[in-house]
């Protein structure tokens, strides 16, 4: 239960926001013009070696809230994956996957660094659905918070503004995309096993598409192995999300202990 409170923390974060940290980069607010009802498919595809994996991302904005004076939003991300049969066509591995946060809105003020020095922000609350089995996972911030110490945990990401622009064709239209490159170094231990990452991306973000991120190409080197990735839009719309997760059925918090909101 801990690495998946920890590894679904730190995948949401890469997902919804701008990745960064140690040597920050002030950027503007891809979010600002992301209303609630906004949503965005990406189509992800990992080769590591011989293998490809492709994995379907839709972050929806499905609602708002005040909480402390500050406003806050509720995020659902919903992964599939996938693997390529002999003729080259998708075929879906394992079940759907939901997970729905409500994170403090000040995380997406621009600072490239932000969300990874505020991992409590980003999951105030938070829920995850596996077939009909929802389970409340508030608290869990906290805990990857305090898991990330406890391991040693080191992240340094440096993000540079590549001051170029491009067109970029998307489901909503072709849009001008402003480019930026980030560069950093992951070390985690896990039990006696020491993982070492190095990553390479090059973004590309615009204020007309939902939460910001047009196209990404990135390649790393984890533990002395090379993967590449590709992140691109397949679908998208500024309105029309519905949540998908029913927290009124939600089994009870097993880190209810860890949650101070």
């Amino acid at each position: 239960m801990r690495s998946l409170i920890l590894s679904t923390l730190l995948w949401c974060v890469s997902s919804i926001s701008l990745t960064g940290q140690v040597l920050a980069l002030e950027m503007p607010n891809f979010m600002a013009n992301t209303p609630v009802g906004s949503w965005v498919t990406t189509e992800d595809s990992i080769i590591r070696g011989k293998k490809t994996e492709v994995m379907h991302t839709t972050k929806s904005l499905v609602g708002e809230e005040v909480r402390n004076g500050k406003r806050h939003v509720w995020l659902e991300i919903k992964t599939q994956l996938f693997k390529l049969d002999r003729k080259g066509k998708l075929k879906q591995k394992g079940e759907t996957g939901y997970v729905k946060m409500l994170s403090d809105a000040s995380i997406f003020d621009g600072d490239a660094g932000n969300v990874m020095a505020n991992l409590k922000k980003v999951a105030v609350k938070m829920y995850i659905k596996n077939g009909d089995t929802v389970m409340d996972m508030s608290g869990g911030g906290a805990f990857a918070n305090s898991m990330m110490q406890a391991s040693g945990s080191n992240l340094e990401y440096q993000m540079t503004d590549l001051n170029q622009n491009k067109n970029i064709d998307t489901p909503l239209g072709t849009v001008s995309a402003h480019g930026y490159k980030g560069v950093g170094d992951f070390e985690m231990k896990v039990v006696i096993k020491t993982i070492k990452s190095h990553s390479e991306a090059e973004m590309w973000y615009s204020e007309d598409v939902p939460f910001g991120l047009v196209e990404m190409n990135s390649v790393s080197t984890v533990n002395n192995k090379k993967e590449t990735a590709t992140s691109k839009i397949i679908a998208a719309g500024f309105s029309g999300a519905r949540s998908e997760v029913d927290i009124s059925k939600a089994q009870e918090n097993p880190f209810k202990f860890l949650n101070t909101n």
